[in-house]
């Protein structure tokens, strides 16, 4: 028999529905009446005692060799004895993260100070939320929630450095054709002062620095990495001026934008494919802006700069789509 009748008595907090252990209790006076509290929560905690079945989960300990931390005691310790105990194997990998707290404290029903999920996601939309939790989530430390962190950060990444960067590219003032443009080797000479050749080195390594980060939890880093890409590639817009460019009726000049224009789509299409377990339809959006086939949408697809490679790129010379509305709207205050 696995379960054991016995006697259990201990200081019980209601809020948290578990009992403390005595290293987290600590002892308050309000006047002249003493409480016991939690020191985590500052849960009021009651002396209980009560006759229950005992799981005796020092016969697995030897057994159990994942790692625990912070509330994940349940998934990394009692369940994976519950399923040997019933002859399962138990789980290969626990991820155990940390909390979201409000004003450094953690959510709890009783302090009222849950943050509602589904009003976030009208406000932001369900991909600006998601961006949010993934971006700004540090797994081995506490996050404190802050509208205004969300408000400036979705503006800031997905509005800005994501959203206008392919706005702006995709114009007619700059690409009057609508297509996905030629690269060409020889214009990168009169490119050298613009770090055209790091972003294009940079970018290629993104694919497996971000799926190693987004396969260990640290999805923050995998989106940072994507984020530092985009922002060299912004640069690269303001310093090169495709909008002037596109005005001059020289052939030098034409092979310049399209040079540029195409690093610029490329780096937009591989951060489009590495997003979208982060913002799928966001990112769904914006693959179909290069009309790129959604079978060939996957991790395993991802070519990085075929044409600066010398190998074929069969998105040259195709159409852009045409109705496309803005990738992420500003949020005002």
């Amino acid at each position: 028999m696995v379960l054991l009748k016995g006697h259990y008595e201990g200081w019980y907090s209601v809020a948290d529905e578990a009992f403390v252990p005595s290293s987290q209790i600590k002892e308050i006076k309000e006047g002249d009446t003493v409480k016991m509290i939690s020191s985590e929560t500052g849960s009021v905690l009651e002396k209980m005692s009560e006759e229950n079945y005992i799981f005796p989960l020092s016969h697995f300990q030897d057994d159990i060799l994942q790692w625990l931390s912070k509330d994940g005691i349940f998934h990394a310790i009692y369940w994976p004895a519950f399923l040997m105990a019933a002859g399962y194997e138990p789980p290969r990998k626990i991820f155990c993260h940390s909390h979201w707290t409000v004003n450094y404290e953690k959510m709890s029903k009783s302090k009222g100070n849950v943050i509602d999920p589904i009003n976030l996601i009208n406000k932001y939309g369900c991909d600006g939320f998601r961006y949010f939790l993934l971006r700004a989530s540090v797994p081995t430390n506490d996050t404190n929630y802050s509208e205004q962190k969300i408000h400036r950060m979705l503006n800031a990444e997905l509005a800005n450095t994501l959203g206008n960067l392919l706005r702006r590219s995709c114009v007619k003032a700059v690409n009057p054709d609508q297509v996905f443009p030629r690269f060409f080797h020889h214009s990168l000479d009169s490119l050298k002062d613009y770090n055209v050749e790091e972003i294009i080195k940079n970018t290629s390594e993104l694919p497996e620095k971000v799926q190693q980060f987004f396969l260990e939890g640290y999805f923050y880093k995998g989106i940072d990495c994507i984020m530092a890409c985009l922002r060299d590639t912004n640069a690269l817009m303001e310093f090169t001026k495709p909008w002037e460019l596109s005005k001059e009726n020289n052939k030098e000049s034409k092979e310049k934008l399209s040079t540029i224009l195409h690093v610029i789509y490329e780096v937009l299409k591989i951060s489009g494919i590495l997003l979208q377990p982060v913002i799928p339809n966001l990112s769904n959006r914006l693959l179909t802006k290069f009309q790129i086939p959604s079978e060939q949408r996957g991790w395993q697809n991802i070519s990085c700069f075929p044409s600066y490679h010398h190998l074929p790129n069969p998105l040259e010379f195709h159409p852009l789509d045409k109705d496309s509305p803005p990738l992420y709207e500003r949020r005002k205050e």
